[in-house]
């Protein structure tokens, strides 16, 4: 009696119960990936899973944006840029945010001035002009805005002067010699610090308009 047909038939039972033990666990793993697919899938078409998320998300960035702002206004206060004259750090909305967003520094024109800060603004600023300088160009008073932080809605609001006109104007000269001379807007810088994109504080260098000049032609 032979028994060498029995090995091969015992090495192909061998195989087959492997076979069937692997498929069991690539059928498992499967089996797992549709369920946690699943279970995702169920979590993002759950209204009330997406509200709460949402309001998470809200309620930790409104928390994440007071700390920032009152970080800024502690720092820009202990830097001392808050004390500089018509310097103020103010929130912005609405349309004005909006171009801040894309401008990041804007001029908007006083709606309606204080005529006694605007007076002594023109003295101040009249006593710095050059004897080149002849006093024909209208002033009117503005604000400088600088965004600090975007995501807080804070921005600088700075005291400024804009031209009124290009031309100097005088009645006399401008029948006799026509124009004589252009306004030109005299500025000063300033440092100021924001926060950043990264949270960070950064210094920024701005220019502030102080004093509308008429510069006669040689």
């Amino acid at each position: 009696m032979s028994f060498k047909p029995i090995l091969p038939v015992a090495f192909l039972m061998v195989l087959c119960l492997l076979k069937l033990t692997f498929c069991k666990s690539i059928g498992d793993v499967f089996e797992k990936e549709a369920l946690d697919e699943a279970i995702e899938s169920t979590s993002a078409e759950n209204p009330i899973q997406q509200h709460l998320s949402k309001r998470y998300e809200e309620a930790s960035q409104g928390i994440r944006n007071k700390c920032y702002s009152g970080s800024l206004e502690e720092t820009a206060e202990a830097l001392g840029v808050l004390n500089l004259p018509g310097v103020r750090l103010v929130r912005v909305e609405g349309e004005l945010y909006q171009k801040l967003l894309k401008n990041e520094t804007i001029v908007e024109r006083k709606s309606g001035s204080n005529e006694s800060a605007s007076k002594a603004s023109r003295e101040s600023s009249s006593a710095k002009r050059s004897s080149e300088s002849i006093d024909m160009c209208e002033e009117e008073y503005a604000y400088t805005y600088i965004l600090a932080h975007a995501n807080g809605q804070l921005a600088y609001q700075v005291d400024t002067v804009v031209c009124q006109g290009e031309y100097c104007q005088s009645p006399y000269l401008n029948y006799v010699v026509g124009d004589f001379g252009d306004c030109v807007l005299k500025e000063q810088t300033m440092v100021v610090y924001i926060i950043n994109a990264y949270g960070s504080f950064v210094p920024q260098t701005i220019k502030i308009g102080c004093a509308c000049e008429c510069m006669a032609y040689a």
